[in-house]
């Protein structure tokens, strides 16, 4: 359902917004106990949809997590982890 709702591109603008594979993205996640566990539930589902339509890897789209509740953490490094299954394995861990 995510996939069809969330649809983007992401574009390298020298070449006419061609869709590329190369970016650094950061998930910005509200980890505090009113997010409640359903809702815990689909941030992580939405962040392994949006891994699974991207080509991560070093020389790709690299991704990463920061959470806050009454701190900040920086839950996953952008350089920490170079395959999909890496990271749905971390957010599994990590964040599960």
């Amino acid at each position: 359902m995510i996939k069809t709702i969330l649809h983007f591109q992401i574009c390298n603008p020298v070449e006419n917004c061609t869709p590329t594979q190369h970016a650094d993205i950061a998930f910005i996640v509200d980890a505090s106990s009113s997010v409640g566990i359903d809702n815990w539930q689909l941030v992580l589902r939405f962040m392994n949809e949006v891994i699974d339509s991207m080509v991560i890897g070093d020389d790709n789209v690299r991704v990463g997590v920061v959470l806050y509740a009454t701190r900040v953490e920086y839950a996953i490094s952008l350089l920490e982890y170079n395959t999909p299954t890496e990271m749905h394995d971390m957010i599994l861990v990590s964040l599960g």
